[in-house]
């Protein structure tokens, strides 16, 4: 049995339902470090976090004031995804400004040599994404249950092959930002080979050597080789893996899966 779970919240507390059970294997990890301040009027860095000693899947990055709050959307809480993008640290918006994401949501172009603006902004669904100079793929999702918001931030670069440079589920609650551990973006803890590659499309020879050189991968090897598609209709996320992944045996293009499933319940 392989296990796959999906966020949810039941009475304004994140929760999590597991599909199916498995030991948990090829788990994905990153090294995520707390936010520090870079300025002390536009947020304060968290510290001594309880909970975070006692759930190790849930980690608090960022804790905004009421003031900070309002100085940065002007409320008392986010309201929507054009709320939530002001509130995420630097580091997961290509170390856009407070004031440069301001200029994004008005239409208007940052970044210098980047060229980089707001692609689509769908309050209904709650997605956005950036479109400019760059290879790749930035964009945010959202859902919201009573005070909770879960979002999720994704960002693909492209070169020879296409690779993660992080993918994040985050959780906002009474102006704390937290990280959220417990499974990939997609809701699985354990990824394995039949779930990206069609077996009745290769040979015993292709499926040999994938199931091999699967076992081989770290944590590090499916962070950056795993991709996801976030929810444009607010629901589906897709998970894939590019055609590329092992260059030592070129595989059949049809041979290749694209995960499709809910990621909110």
């Amino acid at each position: 049995m392989r296990s796959k779970i999906k966020y949810i919240t039941v009475l304004g507390i994140t929760l999590l339902i597991a599909c199916s059970s498995t030991q948990k294997k090829n788990t994905q990890e990153d090294d995520s470090v707390v936010e520090t301040v870079v300025n002390e009027d536009a947020f304060t860095s968290s510290k001594n976090n309880m909970l975070e000693k006692d759930n190790p899947f849930e980690i608090e990055i960022l804790r905004y004031s009421t003031v900070e709050l309002k100085q940065r959307i002007g409320k008392a809480d986010p309201e929507n995804i054009r709320d939530l993008f002001l509130l995420l640290p630097d580091r997961f918006a290509f170390e856009f400004s407070v004031d440069e994401r301001k200029q994004m949501l008005d239409g208007k172009k940052v970044g210098g040599g980047l060229e980089m603006d707001i692609g689509d902004l769908d309050l209904k669904n709650q997605y956005l994404n950036f479109q400019g100079n760059y290879t790749g793929n930035w964009e945010m999702c959202a859902n919201r249950e009573s005070d909770l918001w879960l979002f999720a931030v994704n960002y693909t670069e492209c070169g020879e092959y296409c690779s993660t440079m992080y993918a994040k589920m985050f959780s906002y609650r009474n102006g704390v930002i937290k990280e959220l551990k417990y499974a990939n973006l997609a809701g699985y803890q354990d990824l394995w080979p039949e779930l990206f590659f069609d077996y009745s499309k290769l040979t015993k020879e292709q499926i040999e050597f994938i199931e091999q050189e699967w076992s081989k991968l770290t944590s590090l090897d499916f962070n950056l080789r795993v991709m996801y598609n976030l929810p444009k209709d607010g629901k589906t996320i897709e998970m894939y893996i590019d055609n590329g992944f092992f260059e030592e045996m070129p595989l059949p293009y049809e041979a290749f899966k694209l995960v499709e499933t809910d990621m909110w319940e």
